[in-house]
Parts: C-alpha cells; structure tokens; sequence
C-alpha cells in the first residue's frame, strides 16, 4: 500500500505552473529583425535542458516533504498467556530404533523432534522454552514467542548431549524454576522421556509436589514399550550391527506426576501416536489467542533527498562543462 506521510506538501507542485502562466500571460510577441539572432536558439536549448533539470530536482524535492511510503500488510497474534515449557530425554536410551519416519527405522529423539517441531509451529501465542536433560538438564531456549528460533533450537538437539543417564527431578526442577516467578495465566510443563530416573540429586515425585504448590501443569509423555526390548546400533568388531536391549519405562512415576498436578500420562509407541499425542495436548490446552493485522510502513524520504541532491549536482557539473551557461 503506498501513501505520503505529508500529503498537504504536493500542493507546491502547482507552483511551477502559477510561474509559467504568469510569464505567458506577461509575454508580448517577439518579432525578429534580423537572421542573426537564430544563432541563439542553440542557447536556448541548452537553458532547457538545465530548467527542466531544474523542475525535475524541484518535483523531487516537494514528494521528498510529503514523505512517501510504501506498507506490508501484517499479521501479529497476541500472547495467549501461556508459559509452556519441553523437557526433551537426550539419554542414551533415545539411540533405540523402534520408531520410523517415512517406513525407515529412526531413533526416538529424530521422530521427537520431527513432532515437536510441528507442535510449536501450532503454539503461535504461546512463550515456549526447550530443555534438555540426560545427567543433568541444559536450557537450550528460554521462553520465547519466536517459532523460528525454536524450532532450529529443536534441531540441533543431540543424543548424549546432556549425559547418557536420566535425571527426571533435576530436568523437572529446572523446568518449574523457570516458569515459578513469572506471572502467566497457565504454567504447563511437557516431560518427554523413555527411561526411569537413575540419576540426579531429587527425586522426580518431590518436584511434582512443588510444580502443585505452585500451579504449574505437568504432562508426561512416555516414549516406548514399558517393557521389552529394542533395537540399537553399535559399534564391533566387524563393524556397525543391532543388537536388542531391554529399555525400563517408569511409567507408574510418569502417571503420578501428571495425576498430582492435574495433567495427563500418555504412552507413544510409535510416530503417529506421537504426533497424536501433541494434537491432544494442544486441545487440553487450547488458547484464544487474538489475530490482528497491521501496516509497518518504509518511508523513502532519505532515498528521494539523495535524488534530489544528485540532480542538483549534475546540473550544475553540466552548467560548467558541457553546456557552459551561466546566468
């Protein structure tokens, strides 16, 4: 969309045509006397290239006032309210290859980010940040309302990160200190993990209580079988081959932790129940979040002035060289 800032400044183009019909009018008829005065209408070309050099700065200078500008329409949606905060499991145990992307057997963590990505694009409204934990919990992203910025902060998620082991109360402690003190109308907490803590200074069921003193929503998601084995490669002798290994999902504590502060326990067994589980979240937890639409608007003033200047300038390099006229 193109406006003028300071549109009531055109009315000054008009001035150029007030001078010329008042000369016109005040003009009488020339008569020539004699053959020599043909000689000057190579001078008086050369004066018209300058004037209309001159009218042309003037045009420029006057739209340069009225300032134009040019606007994109966009589309902002405010903040919902909602403090969210993923705690993604980066323990050795996600390397298993019991889930697929596309037919192809791929580790947990690949389909959980796959996932995960997809679910923050949908949370436009929400700040959201993103941990990762394994011996101990690293903050990958404080909480933001920038989409973009997480999602490239959920691919550069590595297994073994954080450590091979599983420290659940620790990751569960970070998460809580980072909502705590922040006033949001909702506090909610996504725990993702395949595991049973095995490590860690306080136990996953003491920061429950805590996240229900302080209102904050767990949800827990575990991911796998709680029982049985899977399939990991490894490096030998002769090479990379699978082997299977039994995988331990605590999901009785995952059930407490959810239950004790009024979230939910899911199990995803495979990629679409993943995803389907996401999409449940984001119903338990829908928002109403309000779109509105906007102009940001660039204004051209600095570029015309430049203009202006540069025809000025090649007037009067013209006037002392080329055409030589000089008032």
């Amino acid at each position: 969309m193109f406006r003028f800032e300071s549109p009531y400044f055109l009315i000054f183009l008009l001035l150029p045509l007030f001078l010329l019909f008042r000369r016109n009018s005040n003009m009488s008829a020339i008569k020539i006397s004699s053959l020599h005065l043909f000689g000057e209408q190579k001078e008086s070309k050369k004066l018209l290239i300058l004037n209309l050099l001159n009218l042309l700065a003037y045009i420029v200078f006057v739209l340069s006032l009225a300032r134009p500008q040019y606007g994109n329409k966009q589309k902002k949606i405010n903040d919902s309210g909602r403090d969210l905060v993923v705690v993604v499991d980066t323990s050795g145990s996600m390397k298993a290859l019991d889930f697929k992307i596309e037919g192809e057997n791929t580790d947990r963590l690949s389909v959980v980010k796959q996932v995960l990505k997809k679910f923050v694009q949908k949370r436009q409204g929400d700040r959201i940040s993103v941990i990762s934990f394994g011996d101990y919990p690293v903050t990958l992203s404080p909480l933001t309302l920038d989409t973009s910025s997480l999602e490239d902060t959920v691919d550069e998620m590595e297994i073994g990160m954080a450590g091979e082991s599983t420290a659940i109360g620790s990751a569960l402690g970070l998460a809580i200190k980072r909502v705590k003190d922040i006033k949001a109308e909702d506090k909610i907490i996504i725990l993702m993990t395949d595991g049973r803590s095995n490590s860690g200074d306080v136990s996953p069921l003491q920061m429950a209580g805590v996240a229900k003193e302080l209102g904050i929503k767990i949800y827990t998601i575990g991911i796998g079988a709680s029982d049985g084995k899977a399939p990991f490669v490894v490096n030998g002798f002769f090479g990379k081959r699978v082997v299977y290994q039994n995988l331990d999902l605590d999901d009785k504590t995952l059930i407490e932790i959810s239950e004790s502060t009024n979230g939910k326990y899911f199990n995803a067994l495979d990629s679409d129940s993943l995803s389907g589980i996401y999409d449940d979240i984001d119903k338990l937890e829908k928002r109403e979040s309000e779109m509105f639409s906007h102009i940001e608007y660039k204004d051209y003033y600095p570029e015309m002035i430049l203009f202006f200047m540069s025809l000025i300038m090649m007037e009067f390099l013209l006037r002392i060289t080329v055409i030589r006229v000089f008032p």
